[in-house]
């Protein structure tokens, strides 16, 4: 998997620790993190307990603004991981945006945390 790191994320990684979601007290689903849209003032950086990942480099990438990404190991995140694509509704519309863009991105979403040791690089 592969995260386009933020600011917050290069420097806590610099910091020799893992990554924590914009909002980890957030009352978002990963339906709504994924849509970028529910309830509550100040959207995702308020309100979204969960962090992006990709199965594709690429992707990731192109969320890439100029810090880097990270490789992270699956199997080393103790954390809730989940494909939104999976149970999303496979409509048009903005019913349908988290299943769209969780298609597209190859993502899956992770609740609250990633630890240190589950990334691969950089280190």
């Amino acid at each position: 998997m592969y995260r386009d790191l933020t600011e917050a994320d290069a420097a806590a990684l610099r910091a020799g620790q893992g990554l924590t979601a914009k909002a980890p007290g957030g009352t978002w689903g990963a339906a709504e993190h994924v849509a970028n849209s529910g309830p509550g003032a100040g959207g995702a950086a308020a309100n979204s307990p969960w962090i992006s990942t990709s199965k594709r480099l690429d992707v990731a990438r192109a969320y890439d603004s100029g810090h880097g990404v990270a490789m992270i190991d699956l199997n080393k995140v103790g954390s809730l991981q989940t494909e939104v694509w999976q149970t999303a509704p496979r409509v048009n519309g903005t019913a349908g945006l988290p299943y769209h863009r969780s298609i597209w991105g190859q993502e899956v979403t992770i609740y609250g945390t990633i630890p240190r040791e589950a990334i691969i690089w950089p280190k």
